[in-house]
């Protein structure tokens, strides 16, 4: 018994680790970079010896129950196994592997449609601004040879040469560029609510130029957005975004509100700024939802380094070139680098919840697999074992449909065991990954109830095959076998 689990266990080893070796090339192409260091998976030494080890363990385990059987001798038994119509030791065991792959592609099932319908509420959500036909790009002119008179002279040529490029409707500079994922996170004081240093509220925030919200399409709410004069000499100002002012002026108007940004605001210096307009939610990321920002000015606080955003009239990567062009003119010295579209961008932020849900969903499909292999096994061996009964209740007038109820009635008691049990393991599941869904409950009634629709057909699909063959069963044919 031992020798015949081995063989077997060896040929499904070997051609688990050539489907492997076939499959990494996808994984790691799929994967990209959302997972740190997963180009450098390979199957090694570890992974082979893992492999054999694990394919013992199995052949020996499974060979413990048939050779016990042997052990015990009860041959004469078996030699009378033909007229006997009640289920062994062995086919309870049978039944009882069954009920637990079917346990366990329910908990894989329902897991994948969580991922699943978590990835589709990303894809639709809206991300406050259309990144189609934008094009992002950096460019850092070094501190020592920029001063800030020379930076803001830099970015001023800068934009408006691309603007005045083919092929390009608007340009504008902004940092940290949206869907990156990059914050910059800032405390303030509200003037007409002013609090201590370590209870001041914390906000995102972001440094732009004219032109920002036209280039990306966030639309203005109240108030106006900044112009060439909001520099220097001018009284600073701030937009905000509405999750802004709805967060921190609840059931009033955001403009003309005057708050103080920094940690240490109030003890050197810092300026009140004065709030002068409200524009909609364009998030920063697209797996988050858009939180409170609020927008400097780039002339009155010129930092280092604003990334350039095109939007162009056809496909954003046309004019990569062009803007390569323009930054050299300016200065020949200065490298252009991280070129992407917005939609590049977005599809590189969904990679990791992307590379999650294909990956659980391959392992949901196999376990499927197994489950209607492995219903459709106990059941066809099931048929083979009560021909003679099956052959007696035909012969005795028993109906097609009333055989065919026989064999599913007793497909569907293992799938009602299997996915009783499989409910458990898919509640379970869903805690475990509460923290990489979004915008889908983890017990989502309605997915649980799907998935176990799934399992239901499935099983239903793997016992018609044994039911139909035992239906059909000559009765005189299985007597004289008998």
């Amino acid at each position: 018994m031992l020798a015949e689990s081995l063989t077997l266990s060896t040929v499904g080893c070997a051609a688990g680790v050539l489907a492997a070796a076939a499959a990494m090339r996808w994984i790691l192409r799929l994967a990209s970079d959302s997972i740190p260091r997963i180009q450098e998976s390979n199957l090694d030494g570890r992974v082979l010896a893992f492999s054999a080890a694990l394919a013992l363990i199995t052949s020996v385990l499974f060979s413990l129950a048939p050779a016990w059987r042997i052990r015990r001798g009860a041959f004469g038994a078996a030699l009378h196994e033909g007229s006997r119509t009640s289920t062994d030791n062995s086919d309870r065991l049978r039944s009882a592997l069954c009920v637990g792959q079917i346990a366990l592609g329910l908990a894989l099932m329902s897991a994948a449609g969580l991922l699943i319908a978590s990835f589709l509420y990303l894809m639709r959500s809206d991300l406050g601004f259309s990144p189609e036909r934008l094009l992002s790009f950096s460019v850092s002119p070094p501190d020592q040879d920029y001063p800030q008179e020379k930076r803001l002279d830099f970015y001023a040529r800068l934009v408006e040469e691309l603007r005045n490029t083919p092929g390009v409707a608007s340009a504008a500079a902004g940092m940290p560029p949206p869907l990156t994922g990059s914050q910059m996170v800032i405390s303030f004081n509200i003037q007409e609510r002013p609090k201590g240093p370590g209870d001041r509220p914390r906000s995102d925030m972001a440094i732009v130029t004219p032109g920002y919200f036209q280039t990306l399409g966030v639309p203005l709410l109240e108030g106006r957005i900044f112009t060439e004069r909001d520099d220097a000499h001018a009284a600073p100002v701030i937009v905000v975004n509405q999750a802004f002012a709805q967060q921190f002026f609840p059931g009033e108007s955001a403009l003309g509100k005057r708050i103080e940004p920094g940690a240490t605001s109030g003890a050197g210096g810092t300026k009140m700024m004065e709030i002068v307009g409200v524009v909609g939610n364009a998030r920063q990321s697209p797996l988050k939802t858009a939180g409170p920002i609020y927008y400097f000015p780039f002339r009155q606080l010129p930092w280092c380094c604003p990334s350039g955003l095109v939007r162009t009239a056809g496909a954003p990567l046309i004019v990569s070139s062009s803007v390569r062009r323009v930054v050299t003119s300016l200065d020949s010295q200065l490298p252009v680098y991280d070129v992407r579209s917005l939609e590049e961008i977005r599809s590189s932020g969904f990679a990791r919840p992307r590379f999650q849900m294909l990956l659980l969903g391959s392992f949901a499909a196999i376990a499927l697999l197994l489950t209607v292999v492995g219903l459709y096994g106990v059941l066809a061996y099931s048929v083979i074992r009560r021909t003679r009964e099956i052959g007696v209740r035909i012969a005795l007038g028993a109906s097609r449909s009333e055989v065919l109820a026989l064999v599913l009635t007793k497909a569907m008691l293992i799938v009602l065991l299997g996915v009783t049990m499989g409910l458990a393991g898919a509640f379970a599941g869903g805690t475990l990954l509460s923290k990489m869904l979004y915008g889908v409950a983890p017990h989502d009634p309605l997915l649980l109830a799907t998935a176990c629709c799934i399992i239901a057909l499935t099983a239903a699909v793997a016992a018609y095959l044994p039911a139909r063959r035992a239906a059909s069963i000559d009765p005189m044919q299985a007597l004289r076998a008998e």
